[in-house]
């Protein structure tokens, strides 16, 4: 990029020579007759372009990545609400987010939303299910923690209606979890996550309430709890939150961890 500045620069530089010389800043000595029989207007103007143009043809490349006029990506300066929701007009995301916000207020006082059992980090309400999508609000007990899990082949937004929470996103190679980041939120905020993504969220600890809404699409069809004490990965059926289930029944499926390399026992 450095050399690429540079060489621009030089170029300009050429261009801006014969500017000077043919323009009156030029005037103590006698300029040459310009080429090809052309005004000197219009040769001073084929000079002035090209130094223009030449050095802010970047600029103007960037510019239509960001408008994502180049290559067919979508663009960058557009509210993201545009990419997650393809296909819906600003008027059915407005009518989407006002849903939302009827369906908090209702739930911060309806009986529906039960709160979280004592070893669980919070109580589910399924609000809408069908093959295409799935809707839940979530009650959260202060201080909790749900355990590391991902949505599968699903991705969506989790919406934080009150409170505050830390999500932290993981990696893992089949031997270890390992935490690549953490991001704090308070309320109002939205979340996404792409499908495979595996992370945990941490409720804020204290008497404030902590409520999130969360939409997914498709539905969930097997959530994978990933149990770092027990190294092994549970598949957990639709009645099991992220955590890590009592109830066998909940288990569909049990897969162990590769067993780590010397290199990773060091790593950790």
């Amino acid at each position: 990029m450095v050399r690429d500045m540079r060489n621009r620069f030089l170029i300009c530089l050429i261009f801006t020579v014969p500017i000077f010389v043919y323009s009156p800043m030029g005037g103590m000595f006698e300029p040459p007759t310009p080429p090809f029989g052309l005004k000197l207007d219009l040769w001073l103007f084929f000079f002035a372009s090209a130094a223009i143009l030449y050095p802010s043809w970047p600029s103007l490349k960037v510019r239509r990545v960001l408008d994502g006029r180049a290559g067919g990506g979508r663009s960058l300066t557009r509210p993201i609400t545009r990419a997650t929701t393809p296909g819906r007009s600003r008027a059915e995301r407005m009518a989407l987010a006002r849903g939302i916000t009827r369906i908090a207020e209702a739930l911060m006082s309806s009986p529906a939303l039960s709160p979280p059992a004592a070893d669980e980090p919070y109580g589910r309400c399924l609000l809408f299910a069908d093959d295409a999508r799935e809707v839940l609000a979530m009650s959260w007990r202060p201080g909790a923690t749900c355990a590391p899990h991902d949505h599968g082949a699903s991705g969506g937004v989790v919406h934080l209606i009150a409170g505050r929470i830390v999500e932290r996103r993981y990696a893992f190679d089949g031997a270890r979890l390992t935490p690549i980041g953490e991001s704090c939120h308070e309320a109002p905020a939205v979340l996404a996550v792409a499908p495979g993504i595996i992370h945990d969220i941490h409720a804020a600890p204290g008497a404030e309430t902590v409520l999130t809404i969360h939409h997914y699409e498709p539905r969930i069809a097997a959530m994978r709890v990933y149990d770092d004490a027990g190294r092994r990965t549970l598949v957990v059926s639709d009645d099991c939150g992220a955590w890590i289930p009592r109830d066998p029944a909940l288990v569909r499926e049990v897969i162990a961890w590769d067993a780590p390399t010397p290199r990773d026992d060091r790593a950790r």
